[in-house]
């Protein structure tokens, strides 16, 4: 009674007495409340916490009001998931209030500074809230733990902010994607989270995407959580949850999805399930919708499953058939095949007789229409015309009659003369498994969704051509196909081959032809293929790296040996055409990342011929010179660093040859990583007490040009084997200012750009040398200094004061300007962040770089925009954002680190096996105890170390699949790896625990 008609019913403030209980009523109309007493009302609700009953809450609501009429702050910090309503009053919650302004945020940009960018989210207040759009994402407190929801809209009034939007809330007990409204005014926990704008789809999508889930029961903690609900509607990245099984209703009387147009279904038939796509949808009234599905030819042989098909065959005129003679008038036998055009191909949920459904195909009457003919046929309502089985011959057969031939009845619908006067052909139409061959990849069947199948669901794909079977996508790997190779003719370049190496070896190896065959001798059918292949090398480059090498080979065959072309069963869209499976081959030749179950021959060939969710993502290949690296051009990098037991990644933007210098090339590169030494032009303002003291030089012959010097500002000079400034290493290039200075004055002035190399390995060296016994002038006064002058100043690098070596490249004594030039940091400290390098790097030694090749181009317009917005951002963290992670986010919009993935898994097995060791010195204590009788003390310690040993190995397996789990989630691992290398984690401590728990047994 104290609630006026227009006013809201706030949230219950938090007491003392609701310690784990914390309703939260949002925006119920005082009309619904009144219509239920106080005890209706908590019985119409579902409480997860038994503990409140409808006195607590009355006593509760009684306080509360007492709090509105005082003028207390009555509404609690986060919004709160504990009171759940049903689906009745879901329905009666209104759709708009008249106390609301609706609206959609405005037009302006909540602003953000290099903190809010480096640490990905905005804090957000009342002055700010009401700057938020449709598809932003926020952070806020739900039960008291950090959740994410995706914004659909927002209103604003001038007391409060209301959000509508998506996220897992509870229904019935279920984490479920659901549409909620949440109440943002006076929170003190509440973040916009920041994603880059390249990496986003419109707003638009995101809603559409977001609502696609609606209803959404698939909630994992570890891949299907709040969080990663909101960044797949509203990020583009590959490694998203591929595919979401969402059913229709949220029970059997509340439709959330209507099936559509283009709708991915997963269709149920016995114990068969078929994936398809909408292509036509009827309504069916009371009874539910006809569907024509198009769905994979492979999918729909291998389940067997029966339709209502057509079929013709030729008889002669006098052969005998069991049939039940039709009682249908002739005027209606015509409409037969009106009627047999709407069933062909429609297939049930659950099987029928064959019986039944010939009999409901010929007992129609006139009043009948397509509706009811699907409705008779899907409920098996029927009215036999007859059940007396006779003998009949084939002329004297009549539309609407059934042939009976076992468990099979077919229907008959027209017929007609043969291929001479003695053949009857009759076409039938029969509910059977449809054998006919269809060349075709795909089929269209149609199929009846009821109005209240609580089961039926939608298949919500992250994107539809990379993970939909029908597309050619998904995970699984395609089936293989095998043609014998007949004459050299038959293979060109780009194709695939299987072929033994050892014509006495059981393993075949798949390689990729380079070249069209080379035909050598045609008398005895010998010919030449150019090959790309794994091959075993007799020696290891590198100790870290497994021995098998992809090479280039030409190999000899004869038109007898055992040569197989490869093709594989995907769309023709996704093969590359020849000139890219060559292109992608090459690229990868020196690779030595050969693996038996993820990485063969196999998985080589594939990733070079198709396009397809389970190629490798990565894979690196060592550069072993200059060329190489040139020839490369641009892309994804890593210098190895300390032993191979880490790499920093950096992304290639461009490379050109330097001239005159074969092992040196000038790149550009973005990087997450310190700041190095670079040539920097420098006003020289002299103060009273600055020293100047000038290097003794002889003097130039001839001057060099000023504007030369352009050609070297800003650059770099690095090694490849140099350490980084990264998590771990000593800093950056060898060369100091005071090597450049005097390189510039001696080398530099003779030879440009040519005397690069003299920076670098021994030549460098000997320039060290010779600064060393360098002659220094003291008592040098501006006046004194000349143009090209080498002098030394007490300058701020990098925040400390120190002799800082500089070379005078422009003297003014009238105006008193001075310009010089060094190498050396800012004068400014400056943290690890994203920067650009700009350089030249020489290839010191093989193998100290590796190229990445990645499985699809990136898109470099979409690098260079995400690395504009955060250039010049300081944050490095070894676990959440390195180097790798850098480069990732960059061509990919997300952040992830394999190595350090690896590196953890690695760890994680240290336990493991030693464990595993433990426990076969226990076993070995343990019989040499029974040797020597040492007695039942010895027995019982080996027993307790055994179960230890055990128990360590589980937890690391526990460990091991909670790191591969994500790095599924990050990576976009293919299913049947992730199901093998969870299953390799947990072989050896179960065995382990299994001996344990029978010594046990025998041995308590």
């Amino acid at each position: 009674k104290e609630l006026k008609p227009a006013a809201l019913l706030q949230p219950i403030q938090k007491r003392k007495q609701f310690k784990d209980f914390r309703p939260h009523l949002k925006d119920i109309k005082s009309s619904y409340f009144i219509s239920f007493a106080s005890a209706e009302l908590v019985g119409s609700f579902r409480f997860r916490n038994s503990a409140l009953n409808s006195t607590v809450f009355a006593n509760s609501m009684e306080q509360e009001l007492a709090a509105l009429r005082g003028g207390e702050d009555a509404y609690i910090e986060e919004p709160l998931d504990d009171l759940v309503m049903d689906e009745r009053e879901i329905q009666l919650l209104p759709q708009s209030d008249s106390n609301r302004t609706a609206g959609a945020g405005t037009d302006t940009e909540i602003e953000l500074n290099d903190e809010d960018k480096i640490r990905g989210w905005v804090r957000l207040d009342d002055d700010n809230m009401h700057q938020l759009k449709p598809a932003d994402v926020l952070e806020i407190r739900y039960n008291g733990m950090p959740h994410t929801i995706l914004i659909e809209r927002v209103t604003t009034t001038a007391d409060k902010t209301v959000a509508t939007a998506f996220h897992y809330g509870w229904h019935r007990a279920v984490k479920t994607v659901v549409r909620e409204e949440f109440l943002l005014s006076g929170r003190r926990y509440c973040r916009l989270l920041l994603f880059s704008k390249s990496c986003c789809y419109p707003s638009e999508v995101v809603l559409q995407r977001a609502e696609s889930r609606l209803n959404d029961r698939n909630y994992d903690r570890m891949q299907s959580n709040s969080g990663q609900f909101a960044r797949w509607c509203k990020t583009i990245d590959s490694t998203h949850l591929d595919t979401v099984l969402v059913p229709i209703y949220l029970s059997d009387q509340h439709p959330i999805h209507q099936v559509k147009e283009n709708d991915h279904m997963n269709l149920k038939f016995g114990w068969s399930t078929i994936h398809g796509e909408v292509k036509e949808v009827k309504d069916l009234d009371d009874t539910g919708n006809l569907l024509t599905v198009l769905v994979a030819e492979d999918d729909w042989k291998k389940s067997k499953v029966q339709s209502i098909n057509k079929s013709g065959e030729e008889f002669n005129a006098d052969t005998v058939l069991k049939s039940r003679r039709s009682q249908l008038p002739q005027t209606y036998q015509a409409r037969l095949a009106e009627k047999a055009n709407v069933i062909k191909d429609l297939a049930f949920r659950s099987p029928k007789s064959s019986k039944d459904v010939a009999q409901i195909v010929v007992s129609c009457s006139q009043s009948e229409d397509e509706t009811y003919w699907l409705q008779s046929l899907l409920n098996g309502r029927a009215s036999p015309n007859s059940n007396r089985i006779e003998q009949v011959k084939a002329r004297d057969l009549r539309p609407g009659d059934i042939i009976c031939s076992g468990k099979t009845h077919r229907a008959v619908l027209r017929v007609q003369l043969g291929s001479s006067s003695q053949q009857i052909k009759l076409e039938t139409l029969q509910y059977s498994i449809d054998d006919a061959e269809n060349v075709s990849e795909h089929r269209e069947i149609k199929y009846i969704i009821g109005n209240r199948e609580s089961e039926a669901k939608l298949v919500v794909h992250n994107d539809v051509k990379e993970n939909c079977s029908l597309y050619g996508g998904g995970s699984k790997r395609p089936f293989d196909i095998y043609t014998r190779v007949k004459k050299p003719s038959c293979l060109k370049r780009g194709s695939i081959v299987s072929f033994k190496k050892k014509k006495d070896s059981g393993m075949y190896t798949r390689a990729v032809v380079l070249e069209n065959p080379k035909v050598i001798s045609e008398a005895t059918g010998e010919y030449e293929l150019d090959l790309a292949m794994y091959e075993y090398t007799e020696f290891r480059v590198n100790p870290w790296k497994t021995s098998h090498e992809i090479v280039r080979r030409s190999v000899s065959f004869k038109v007898e040996d055992e040569l197989f072309e490869v093709s594989y069963k995907v769309p023709a869209e996704r093969h590359f055409p020849p000139d890219q499976v060559v292109s992608r081959a090459k690229s990868r030749i020196g690779e030595r990342q050969f693996d038996l179950q993820w990485n063969s021959s196999k998985d080589f060939a594939r990733w070079c011929s198709i396009r397809h969710a389970s190629n490798r993502e990565q894979c690196c290949v060592p550069i072993e010179s200059a060329a190489q690296l040139l020839d490369f051009g641009k892309g994804h990098i890593k210098f190895t660093k300390s032993l191979g037991v880490y790499t920093h990644d950096v992304l290639l933007m461009e490379s050109h040859r330097t001239d005159g210098c074969s092992d040196i090339v000038r790149v550009r590169i973005y990087e997450n990583n310190a700041p190095y030494r670079k040539v920097r032009m420098e006003p020289l303002d002299f103060s009273s007490t600055d020293i100047i003291r000038r290097v003794q030089h002889p003097s130039l012959d001839v001057e060099p040009s000023a504007s030369r010097l352009d050609e070297i500002q800003d650059c770099t000079f690095l090694n490849s084997d140099d350490d980084f400034k990264g998590s771990v290493g000593k800093g950056g290039s060898k060369v100091t200012d005071k090597d450049f200075c005097f390189w510039l004055r001696t080398v530099w002035s003779r030879e440009g750009l040519r005397g690069v190399q003299s920076l670098f390995g021994t030549e460098l060296t000997k320039i060290k040398d010779s600064c060393e016994s360098l002659q220094f002038e003291d008592g040098v006064t501006k006046s004194d200094l000349r143009r090209w002058d080498h002098i030394v100043l007490k300058r701020r690098v990098h925040g400390v004061e120190k002799d800082v070596h500089f070379v005078i490249t422009d003297w003014d004594p009238a105006q008193c300007s001075r310009q010089g030039v060094t190498y050396e940091f800012g004068a400014e400290r400056e943290d690890k962040g994203f920067k650009e390098f700009n350089g030249f790097l020489r290839i010191a030694t093989a193998n100290s770089i590796e190229k990445v090749v990645h499985n699809c181009e990136p898109d470099w317009e979409k690098i260079d925009a995400r690395f504009r917005e955060f250039q010049g951002v300081e944050s490095y963290d070894l676990f959440n954002n390195n180097c790798e992670h850098f480069v990732n986010f960059l061509i990919y919009g997300r952040r992830t680190s394999l190595q350090l993935m690896s590196r953890g898994t690695i760890l994680v097995r240290i336990p493991s096996g030693i464990s595993s060791i433990s426990s076969r010195v226990i076993e070995f204590v343990e019989v040499f105890s029974r040797v020597l009788a040492a007695g039942s003390k010895l027995g019982r310690v080996t027993f307790v170390v055994s179960w230890v040993a055990s128990v360590v190995a589980v937890i690391s397996s526990g460990v091991e699949t909670v790191l591969l789990h994500r790095r599924r989630i990050r990576t976009g691992m293919p299913v049947n790896e992730f199901r093998q290398r969870i299953l390799n984690a947990w072989l050896t401590p179960v065995p382990g625990m299994a001996i344990a728990y029978l010594k046990a047994c025998r041995n308590p």
